[in-house]
């Protein structure tokens, strides 16, 4: 049972950052770097071959 948790739970935090990260103000948007876009993607292909 806990790792049906675990999947869902991974699934919901990857939907979540990646929906943040796709919400952003443009104000804060433009002040985003191509390294912290590529740092942003990185972290979520960790975040699922993790899960």
């Amino acid at each position: 049972m806990w790792k049906a948790f675990a999947v869902l739970y991974g699934l919901l935090f990857i939907f979540m950052l990646s929906s943040a990260f796709v919400t952003l103000p443009p104000e804060i948007a433009v002040q985003l770097s191509s390294a912290d876009r590529a740092l942003f993607y990185a972290g979520l292909a960790v975040e699922f071959a993790a899960m």
